[in-house]
C-alpha cells in the first residue's frame, strides 16, 4: 500500500494513527510521488509480481485508486503507462 499523503509505502496500521488523517486533510497531496513509488519498488519474478512493504515482499493483485471522485483515474493511467507500459489492464 502506497500513501498519497507521504508519497511512500506504509503499512495498515498506519491508517489507524490520528495524526496521519490531519495531514492528510492539511498537506499536498503527492499523487504522482505515490503512483511512481509504487511502480519503482515493484519486483517481477516470474509471473508474480509484489512491492516491498516493511522489508517484505508482498504481493501486487491489483492497484486501487481510492477517492471519491474519479478525477484521477485517468492521471493514474497515464502515470502507469509512462512508466511501466507492461502494467497489463489499465481500466
Amino acid at each position: 500500500m502506497v500513501s498519497s499523503v507521504t508519497g511512500r509505502s506504509i503499512n495498515g496500521s498506519s491508517l489507524a494513527d490520528i495524526d496521519y488523517w490531519m495531514r492528510n486533510m492539511t498537506s499536498p497531496v503527492q499523487f504522482v510521488s505515490a503512483i511512481e513509488n509504487l511502480i519503482h519498488t515493484v519486483v517481477s519474478k516470474g509471473k508474480r509480481t509484489t512491492t516491498m512493504v516493511d522489508g517484505e515482499h508482498t504481493p501486487i493483485l491489483n492497484m486501487v485508486e481510492l477517492g471519491s471522485h474519479p478525477a484521477m483515474q485517468s492521471a493514474a493511467k497515464e502515470i502507469l503507462e509512462a512508466n511501466y507500459p507492461v502494467a497489463g489492464r489499465v481500466s
